[in-house]
């Protein structure tokens, strides 16, 4: 190692060091500000109708905001046909879910034509992107049980969330207990599926267990997922502090997954802890600590009918910190947030090797209501990693109330990413990596309309991305292996419509449309960049009947660049009584044929059955 690497090592240290004291300082201080008044905060949320605009690092609080940002809520999310986030996200507009199997047995998030490697997933605000490869980046120790809400942000957004936020920013958030409960979930359904999920919670407590799995709905593609989730909050005054420890255990057949005719099969293992502190002032101030390691095991055999042509051992860890300081402007119509973090991947491999990196970040945000009508934000960020020079992110955005119902909306940015260690130092029989990728560069902007009157809300964005260096798998001709480089420039154009209303009480429906155009500077067939389908209909509807009796209706309509084209339909009836609930699901209505990622079909029709026990356990 030079010295100049072994001095940023040690600053690297240090800073860690420092980042610790911190959250021991701030815990510590809560006796001293306990009798001070909380005051308010710059965390703000506001529903206006079905738009919700929040974020811990960029408070916004109306309707004008200038990103295009969207809340699913636990009472949204428990009336769908979904078991698993990646089909839930699926149902959402920009967002189109790469998926191998059901029930989230492995999936790539895309947003707005995006890369999975491109889209930052949050875990309670803390990046769990996996540094081996955006594969595992739903490897996440939540049931959907577990969820408050989901907070989607299209769009870039590097400046505030750092590498891998390129197109978009997917943050999910647990819930806090709030009483004492018991949950108990049972299910079973077609291809000998079923699952068993069992939640309690009581005095600032939580324990969350669920198990499912499958004889798999082809040759090769059983499953058994577990997932275990642990956390515990205290509130002291104006300090409130969390810990949070996960895990999860996928083992699944993953027959032509990511090579056809590939009979393979994986075993993932991903562990998650978490210790947040929030110590927050009667001027509105708020400080906030983070401190978290991830560590995810895979095991991946190419194929079981010929063992000796791979079998890989991977071990990826992540660490870091981060502290954030809010505070609002003294005119009393914006927020300043400035923050720092630390950061170290390493991977111990027995494909790759063992690699390891650090990374540190500084970065400030600050959002202002200039007058009655138009808001401003800007921000900027430097990460430094010890392989590369500097990288700048940065984001301007302005947004200007023409009415009283009607929002016109800018922004526009560079953001960027890190190769990950599969794209550095992989290989197999079908894949050559290369270590000596640059991160890639995006510049990206959108415009907006937000029309809201009363329960109606109409919304259209166009947007545009262009991406320097590229980082894609690409070939020659179908019978040549991948080889990842850094290509020319690729550009990313598209149209966002999107339409939500509540007709009364008991009926909501929403309808959306999404257009992209991706254009490469060469000739090449590109593994991912190009794959994404050129246009998404789609069409909820929830109806609450009587007798305590609901439906929720989810249809898709996907046009794939290649001609090919699919339409399906889930549906999921749910009766009600009390506090407890049972359901009829059926996905995929008409039986179609289809594949989410070419050389992988999905299940055809299937019906699934399911009992939800909630109940208050004596004192």
């Amino acid at each position: 190692m030079s010295k100049r690497a072994k001095g940023q090592c040690a600053a690297l240290r240090v800073y860690y060091v420092l980042v610790v004291l911190s959250f021991l300082f701030s815990f510590s201080k809560q006796n001293i500000c306990a009798s001070e008044d909380s005051g308010s905060t710059t965390n703000a949320a506001l529903d206006i109708g079905k738009i919700v605009v929040t974020s811990d690092k960029a408070p916004s609080g109306y309707l004008g905001d200038s990103r295009d940002i969207e809340i699913i809520y636990s009472n949204e999310i428990k009336n769908q046909p979904v078991n698993s986030i990646p089909e839930l996200l699926e149902n959402i507009a920009g967002i189109d879910v790469g998926q191998r199997g059901p029930n989230g047995v492995q999936a790539d998030i895309h947003v707005r034509g995006s890369g999975f490697n491109q889209v930052a997933i949050l875990l309670n605000g803390v990046n769990v992107n996996d540094a081996q490869t955006g594969h595992h980046n739903m490897d996440i120790p939540v049931s959907l049980e577990d969820i408050d809400r989901i907070e989607i942000m299209r769009g870039r957004g590097s400046a505030l969330y750092g590498p891998d936020a390129v197109s978009g920013v997917i943050n999910i958030i647990t819930k806090k207990p709030a009483e004492r409960n018991i949950v108990i979930n049972m299910s079973s359904g077609k291809f000998k599926t079923g699952s068993i999920g069992f939640r309690t919670e009581s005095a600032g407590n939580v324990i969350s267990v669920k198990q499912s799995e499958s004889g798999g709905h082809r040759p090769d593609t059983d499953y058994r997922n577990t997932s275990i989730f642990v956390e515990s909050s205290l509130s002291l005054g104006t300090q409130d502090v969390r810990a949070i420890v996960g895990y999860d255990n996928k083992l699944f057949g993953a027959e032509s997954f990511y090579v056809d005719n590939w009979a393979s099969r994986e075993h993932t293992r991903t562990g998650f802890i978490n210790l947040k502190s929030s110590f927050k002032t009667n001027r509105g101030r708020t400080l906030n600590a983070d401190v978290y390691h991830r560590r995810h095991r895979d095991r991946f055999l190419c194929d079981v009918l010929n063992p000796s042509v791979c079998n890989n051992s991977h071990l990826t860890e992540k660490s870091g910190s981060e502290l954030l300081y809010s505070f609002p402007l003294s005119s009393g119509r914006g927020s300043l947030n400035a923050g720092l973090q630390v950061e170290n991947d390493r991977i111990i491999s027995s494909n790759m090797g063992n690699h390891s990196r650090d990374r540190a970040s500084l970065y400030v945000h600050r959002s202002e209501t200039v007058s009655e009508r138009m808001r401003l934000d800007a921000g900027v960020r430097a990460d430094k990693c010890t392989e590369y020079d500097y990288n700048w992110s940065w984001t301007l955005g302005m947004s200007y109330m023409t009415g009283l119902h009607t929002n016109i909306s800018t922004s526009f940015g560079k953001s960027f990413r890190l190769p990950t260690f599969t794209e550095l130092f992989y290989s197999d029989p079908a894949h050559v990596s290369n270590s000596n990728l640059a991160p890639e560069d995006s510049y990206s902007g959108e415009v907006a309309m937000k029309y809201v009157q009363g329960a109606f809300v109409l919304e259209s964005t166009v947007f545009r991305r262009v991406v320097d260096s590229l980082i894609d798998w690409t070939r020659t001709d179908p019978a040549a292996s991948w080889k990842i480089r850094n290509n020319g420039s690729g550009r990313f154009s598209g149209i966002s419509n999107s339409i939500i209303y509540n007709i009364n009480d008991s009926l909501y429906w929403t309808l959306s449309h999404d257009y992209l155009r991706v254009a490469m500077g060469d000739n090449l067939e590109y593994k991912y960049a190009a794959s994404m389908p050129e246009n998404q209909l789609r069409l909820g509807m929830t109806w609450q009947a009587a007798g305590g009796i609901s439906f929720d209706v989810r249809t898709r309509y996907e046009k794939l660049p290649v001609g090919r084209s699919v339409s399906l339909a889930d549906i999921k009836i749910t009766k009600r009584k009390k506090k407890d609930e049972c359901y009829l699901m059926i996905r995929n209505l008409f039986n179609r044929q289809y594949e989410d990622v070419a050389g992988a079909p999905m299940p055809g029709f299937s019906a699934e059955t399911g009992i939800r026990w909630r109940f208050t356990p004596a004192r």
